[in-house]
């Protein structure tokens, strides 16, 4: 018996979000929205699991299983620029080349992107055994191979400052951010004591054990990109702020070196899903996503937030 990834039952669907969230907002900032994902595994309880996960256990252990979401990638572009010459161009580029845990920074549920979504588990510790699994937090000794669903929803946002102190105004951004999201399982230790006892055992996740991870299954991975050329000598009509044209699309790899193409304005992919971890760890070292970011733009000045 085990615990495997239902992977016709499991899947990623990209949405494309409304025009009228790409543009300056009433904080002064040029605003916009990529792409958002929502992503579901299922799981289930089968007779031989192809990954080795709650097979011929001797007593019952604790778990914590849910999503892992990796930043594999991630290269923005900004420049400013001044259309009477007043203030020199200054271009930013900044890239991060190796992955980093993607999560809600306030969450407790390192590496798991949440700890629950508005109406599903993304993370939860549950009891596994030859039996079966339930939820950790149950008394009872029911088996009832639950929770089976685990969901992530993500929108990347992102709010940049339209004019630096030198006088230059923003007219070019370039988003490029490689994904990938994994279901995985962490043994929590120690072992979870025997039925009718009352031990108080103070679990801990030790991520660094890495024969102790178990990825079930993983998607991506994908690719999401957002472009805008702001024209700095016309206005939009509508909105009387300067004209915006832009685009964004997503892609179901990871090609290094690609280019964010400006003609392209919209694509979204079909993301596969496979067993195990797709030839690449959940588990990474360093800072969050997240915060990587947010200090990279905090410090040059160009944004008040990231999501």
């Amino acid at each position: 018996m085990g615990i495997v990834v239902d992977l016709d039952a499991s899947s990623m669907t990209i949405t494309e979000p409304p025009p009228a969230f790409v543009g300056f907002n009433n904080r002064g900032l040029f605003a916009y929205e990529m792409h958002s994902w929502d992503v579901i595994f299922q799981l289930k309880y089968v007779q031989n699991p192809s990954v080795d996960f709650g097979k011929n256990f001797s007593s019952d252990e604790k778990w914590k299983i849910g999503i892992v979401q990796n930043e594999i990638f991630s290269k923005e572009l900004f420049v400013f620029a001044d259309p009477d010459g007043k203030a020199a161009t200054e271009t930013f580029l900044i890239e991060f080349k190796d992955a980093a845990v993607d999560m809600i920074p306030k969450a407790n549920s390192f590496p798991f992107y949440s700890d629950r979504t508005a109406n599903d588990f993304c993370s939860a510790e549950v009891v596994v055994s030859s039996k079966g699994y339930r939820l950790a937090s149950r008394q009872d000794p029911l088996w009832s191979n639950s929770p089976s669903k685990f969901s992530l929803g993500d929108n990347p946002s992102q709010g940049l400052s339209k004019r630096l102190k030198s006088g230059a105004a923003l007219t070019t951004v370039e988003r490029l951010e490689v994904f990938q999201v994994w279901s995985v399982a962490f043994k929590l230790e120690p072992v979870f004591p025997p039925p009718n006892t009352v031990l108080q055992t103070l679990f801990k996740l030790l991520p660094d054990k890495r024969s102790d991870v178990i990825p079930l299954a993983t998607m991506g991975p994908f690719s999401t990109i957002f472009w805008a050329d702001i024209d700095l000598r016309r206005l939009d009509a509508r909105t009387g702020d300067r004209a915006v044209e832009f685009g964004r699309y997503a892609e179901a790899d990871f090609k290094p070196g690609r280019r964010v193409g400006h003609s392209i304005k919209y694509g979204i992919p079909r993301i596969k899903i496979v067993e195990g971890d797709g030839g690449r760890s959940p588990l990474v070292d360093g800072p969050i996503a997240a915060v990587r970011g947010n200090s990279a733009l905090f410090a040059r000045g160009l944004a008040d937030r990231v999501t």
